[in-house]
């Protein structure tokens, strides 16, 4: 690549004013090409550095100009009014001391030369201090020419009668204060306003007192007569709280007489006897209904229900799931005065032990046996070909294998 040479011509100069010097001094050159010639009517990228103390050294400020040499080859900028690079700034230059200007023309080193007098008129600008009102200016140091006492301003307020006077100023006249009047229980004298009502802190207080189903209020609050149905009780020594001698009923539309401890629902129900507690919500028209009885053991009770509790839920499509959200489904007898013995067990994974807290397989069986008593029925497994088999054993206690309809 052919090398260009430029031949500088430099001018340098600064114009002041009385007031400000002006941020930036002229440079002017001649680019010339590596045989001598000017180079006419040429685009140039010329970066300014403001180098301190030396040749080498440290970037004070640089900018960028984009230039455009006429037909001499002559190209003038004004340096303080180009592209300053990033955290540098013109206005922030310490002149003081031997400053360096440092020319880059198309990314080649043009020359690094001192600055002489001319631009240091910017330095003197900064030190071209003048004396403002109360200010002297005596060389290098300035001086407060006005006010220098710390307390000749300071003043003090005092009152006589309606008039207010603060010292070496003025005073001015108050205004008679309102005329109050005194309302019902208040009392006004002397400019004092006195409180003559009820003064005592205790006398509104009041007190609940229960007898039979008689609620009273002390103090002439008078009193009312709660439903007999039963009757709130203080558990004072016992445990906090009340309870309720009859049925708890909550959100029935229909009055409700049956032996049931808990009803809470929002519906006409008319539960039978024996139900302990019942539980019931209505949605689109429908209702779900949670049912608990428990049944006592004599011989108006049928059979198959003496003695026994019961969860019931008996609206339709609705069924009774049981769910372990996190953690097994246990089932388990015997209570809390004795032992608790776990029967089965469902697991988070769907396995179902029998004898077992740790079911290994949809369904095991431990330290017990399964046994089918009808002859016609066993084990009915699939096989790869989807057909679906009845396992049952003869008298002689052999396998036998019979094809039957897979089940539903």
């Amino acid at each position: 690549m052919k090398k260009i040479l430029f031949s500088l011509c430099v001018l340098i100069s600064t114009h002041f004013a009385m007031a400000q010097a002006p941020q930036g001094f002229s440079y002017q050159a001649v680019a010339r090409d590596n045989t001598g010639n000017p180079k006419a009517n040429t685009s140039l990228v010329v970066k300014f550095s403001i180098l301190n103390g030396t040749p080498q050294g440290s970037v004070l400020y640089a900018e960028t100009h984009q230039a455009q040499s006429n037909a001499y080859g002559l190209f003038t900028l004004t340096i303080g009014q180009g592209q300053a690079n990033s955290g540098t700034f013109f206005s922030a230059i310490d002149w003081s001391g031997q400053k360096y200007l440092k020319v880059e023309i198309d990314g080649q080193l043009s020359s690094t030369t001192p600055l002489l007098s001319v631009p240091y008129a910017l330095y003197a600008d900064k030190t071209n201090l003048k004396a403002g009102a109360g200010i002297g200016v005596n060389g290098n140091e300035i001086s407060n020419t006005g006010d220098l006492s710390s307390t000749n301003e300071i003043q003090s307020l005092s009152i006589s009668g309606a008039n207010l006077s603060i010292s070496g100023g003025n005073s001015v006249v108050l205004p008679a204060p309102p005329a109050y009047a005194a309302g019902n229980g208040i009392g006004i004298t002397n400019g004092t306003i006195n409180n003559t009502g009820d003064l005592s802190t205790t006398n509104e207080l009041q007190q609940l007192t229960l007898s039979g189903t008689r609620l009273s209020l002390s103090n002439g609050g008078g009193n009312v007569t709660l439903p007999n149905t039963g009757q709130w009780r203080d558990t004072t020594g016992l445990r906090k709280g009340v309870y309720y001698d009859g049925p708890i009923v909550a959100g029935l539309k229909a009055a409700f007489t049956n032996d049931a401890s808990i009803i809470i629902g929002q519906d006409n129900i008319d539960p039978t006897k024996n139900l302990v507690g019942l539980f019931t919500r209505r949605f689109n028209n429908r209702n779900t209904d949670l049912q608990l009885y428990a049944y006592p053991d004599e011989l108006s009770v049928t059979s198959y229900l003496r003695g026994i509790t019961m969860l019931y839920s008996p609206s339709s499509n609705n069924g009774l799931q049981f769910t372990a959200a996190n953690g097994d489904l246990r089932f388990t007898t015997g209570g809390f005065a004795n032992e608790i013995y776990e029967r089965m067990r469902v697991d988070l994974n769907g396995n179902i032990g029998i004898g077992t807290s740790t079911p290994a397989a949809k369904l095991q069986v431990a330290n017990g046996d399964i046994y089918i008593q009808d002859v016609s029925r066993g084990v009915i497994m699939k096989s790869p070909d989807g057909s679906c088999w009845r396992m049952t054993v003869n008298n002689t206690g052999t396998p036998v294998f019979n094809k039957i309809p897979c089940p539903n």
